[in-house]
């Protein structure tokens, strides 16, 4: 059948990556390095397919936390995987001069997405990750009761 938009199976070269990475982490041989080389060789899909790896999250997960339109995903993302100071320092870097769709701004938000990763900790942020590893109709249902709920409190 058809892989759904949560599964990591299928012939694409998205489903390809993930399953690279999540072999190489399962190998010890993914880390922040890696990251950092994956995307300062422009390399986003398998950078993403790491990311996802290390934070025990699918790709689509791993992208939808991202590009949080607020910024802080990267950091939180790079603070749940583990990465070192330096690494998160450089990925940040390279992610912020794609644009403004990593850093939730215009102009330079590195500095600003650092201290986010500085000020949490690994097990803070694998918690805030926890929605993200459910399945995806799981979360779109989480999605929709939210938003249909603010109205509503909203209007009293």
């Amino acid at each position: 059948g058809e892989p759904t938009a949560g599964s990591d199976e299928g012939d694409g070269s998205e489903a390809r990556a993930f399953r690279l990475a999540k072999r190489l982490h399962a190998a010890g041989r993914f880390d922040g390095a890696a990251l950092v080389r994956t995307i300062e060789d422009g390399m986003l899909p398998f950078f993403l397919a790491g990311l996802a790896a290390l934070c025990a999250l699918q790709p689509t997960a791993a992208w939808e936390v991202l590009a949080d339109p607020r910024g802080r995903g990267p950091a939180l993302l790079l603070r749940a995987a583990g990465i070192g100071r330096d690494e998160a320092a450089a990925i940040l870097l390279a992610l912020n001069a794609r644009g403004p769709i990593f850093s939730g701004q215009e102009g330079d938000a590195t500095a600003a997405q650092l201290e986010l990763f500085d000020t949490m900790d690994q097990g803070s942020a694998k918690e805030v990750l926890r929605l993200w590893q459910a399945h995806p109709a799981y979360r779109a249902s989480v999605a929709r009761i939210s938003t249909r709920a603010r109205p509503a409190a909203e209007a009293a």
